[in-house]
């Protein structure tokens, strides 16, 4: 009897499993058809369309080896950056408002959090931007956030 119920179970989760994967290829058949239909009708929405995707592609190998250079400096790894990741740094911050401008120029800007402004995504990076207004702009009054002194909180008050 337990042996029936196991092997009932089972079943029934494979059908389940079944069902769902041929709702998914349907569903992702006529996704395909409506695009087609669409690509016909206005071939010039489906060019901008992909225009776009590729500056947001473009605009993520701008900024993911900053990420990994952020990590780098979290993780204590390295405290100080060289003249060519100042300029690195900079051609990155031409480049991505330079396809921010690009976006915008198409009518396909989605602004926050889809599409980031340069000083949002410097704002992502602490570490980097506080090593990079030290080196590029001889600020010496900027601290990295490890060494920073925590913020206070303002004292409770009671709410009666």
């Amino acid at each position: 009897m337990d042996l029936f119920v196991i092997i009932l179970i089972l079943t029934m989760m494979l059908i389940i499993v079944v069902v769902f994967a041929t709702l998914y290829v349907q569903q992702s058949g006529y996704l395909q058809e409506i695009q087609t239909k669409l690509a016909k009708i206005d071939p010039q929405v489906v060019e901008k369309q992909k225009q776009a995707e590729t500056l947001r592609r473009q605009r993520l190998e701008v900024v993911d080896p900053l990420m990994l250079l952020e990590a780098e400096f979290h993780q204590g790894i390295r405290k100080t950056l060289d003249e060519m990741e100042l300029q690195r740094i900079a051609d990155a911050r031409d480049r991505v408002m330079a396809i921010s401008q690009q976006l915008r120029d198409l009518g396909d800007w989605l602004g926050p959090p889809y599409d980031l402004e340069w000083p949002d995504y410097f704002e992502r990076l602490p570490e980097i931007k506080a090593v990079y207004l030290k080196s590029a702009f001889g600020q010496e009054q900027v601290e990295t956030p490890n060494e920073a002194n925590p913020v206070a909180l303002p004292p409770a008050t009671s709410g009666s």
